[in-house]
């Protein structure tokens, strides 16, 4: 083990860490990073002389028996961090003043002092008691870049900004990313009038229960905006707006959880669109918008054969990247799969371009023959352009044998569990951390 270069030593604790942020554990004591400063002198050794390692703070109020040993731990992560930029998560819970004052009131005084290190806070869930003084008295946060508020239970409003969250935004120069992903009605709502630097931000996430409650935030941003994931509540089945659409100018990346958000806005320079559920307004935003779309995602899609193929056809051009998962009736994926087979002549091709598919529908057996004819029509042309596709690890379209001759002759195909599948979709639509 001490003959390992370090910097491979190096590249194994990252990928160690990185399970960390993604899930936002409480501290465990038997997990990376504690565990990896034990195993040898040669670990030990690299784990110490490495901030980054350190850098994922999080917190835990779930438990305050636990505080005098996270607090502990908080000191020797934010030594050994050394002056490497600081993720932080806090898990908030309600307790009493006491157990605020004892516990969580000293973890938030370490923080504070170090605030000039900040890169990312992500707060979930809220206690009467905080934020604590030591945190309204932050000057400023010159390195802090995402702010995520979830599982909140109240509205943050302009009034009570000023004891409340309002050194989240204080002098914060870099501070582009901002994400509301709170559980339906009960969200985070950052008024115009608050001192969110709105002019700065081109990344917004939110969910709401009302297209209403995105509106006034949403205007402040539209000229900057480059990526947007715009939710309302689930059981929303219908909006009525009479105002202007929003214009997007520069948006990029756009994710809606309802297909009518899309009736609402305008976005010409619009590459990446991920659409959860039906897809019926996307044909005339697609004519309205004469975005190209690079990258399709459709979650949950229950719209009928048809209005999907029709999807495809209006960025039959330039779509490269496609991902699907069909909610509708049995007969649907059938039907796209056949309408996404090439034909043998050049003409009336559908998405001739794409690089890459992912399919995440388990169907039955009879359509296993219209997939591998799909994937055969598109990697048996002269000029291929596919290069990845995706599908469940435990459908039944899976034949070891076509699969290995197609990764035999160069395709690069990924089986994934249904798990992988729900980690991908929160990927793609970028919550910080996934949890």
């Amino acid at each position: 083990m001490n003959d390992f270069p370090t910097e491979l030593v190096r590249e194994i604790f990252a990928l160690a860490i990185s399970l960390v942020r993604q899930h936002t554990p409480p501290v465990d004591l038997e997990a990376a990073p504690w565990t990896l400063v034990r195993v040898c002198v040669l670990w030990r050794t690299v784990a110490l002389s490495f901030p980054e390692l350190w850098s994922t703070i999080i917190i835990s109020a779930a438990d305050h028996r636990n505080f005098p040993r996270d607090q502990h731990c908080l000191e020797l992560q934010l030594r050994r961090s050394a002056n490497a930029p600081l993720d932080i998560v806090l898990r908030m819970a309600r307790f009493s003043w006491q157990e605020w004052e004892e516990g969580l009131g000293g973890m938030a005084e370490l923080l504070a002092r170090e605030s000039a290190r900040w890169r990312s806070l992500h707060i979930l869930g809220f206690s009467d008691w905080w934020p604590h003084q030591s945190f309204n008295d932050i000057v400023s946060l010159p390195l802090l870049e995402r702010v995520a508020l979830s599982g909140f239970s109240f509205q943050l409003s302009a009034e009570q900004y000023a004891g409340d969250a309002a050194f989240l935004f204080r002098d914060a120069p870099r501070l582009d990313y901002v994400i509301m992903n709170g559980p339906d009605e009960f969200a985070v709502h950052l008024t115009p009038e608050s001192t969110v630097p709105w002019s700065q931000i081109r990344t917004y996430k939110a969910q709401y229960a009302l297209w209403e409650q995105h509106v006034p935030s949403l205007g402040l941003m539209a000229g900057n905006l480059v990526s947007a994931d715009i939710s309302l509540h689930p059981e929303t089945r219908h909006l009525v707006w009479n105002e202007p659409r929003l214009e997007f100018p520069s948006l990029r990346r756009l994710v809606v959880s309802h297909h009518v958000i899309l009736d609402f806005v305008t976005a010409p320079a619009l590459t990446e669109l991920h659409v959860h559920g039906s897809v019926r307004q996307v044909p005339v935003f697609l004519q309205r918008t004469a975005c190209k779309i690079r990258q399709l995602t459709l979650y949950e899609c229950s719209s009928i054969a048809a209005k999907i193929l029709e999807v495809l056809g209006g960025m039959s051009e330039t779509l490269e990247h496609l991902a699907i998962e069909i909610d509708g009736d049995g007969g649907t994926p059938l039907r796209v799969l056949d309408g996404l087979r090439l034909a043998p002549s050049d003409q009336g091709q559908l998405c001739p371009n794409l690089v890459s598919i992912a399919w995440w529908n388990v169907p039955n057996d009879g359509d296993r023959d219209a997939l591998m004819a799909m994937v055969w029509s598109r990697w048996r042309v002269p000029l291929r352009n596919l290069r990845m596709f995706t599908l469940l690890l435990n459908s039944r379209l899976v034949r070891g044998r076509d699969w290995y001759q197609l990764r035999q002759e160069g395709l690069q195909v990924k089986l994934v569990t249904e798990s992988k599948v729900v980690k991908a979709i929160k990927e793609w639509r970028e919550y910080f951390p996934v949890v």
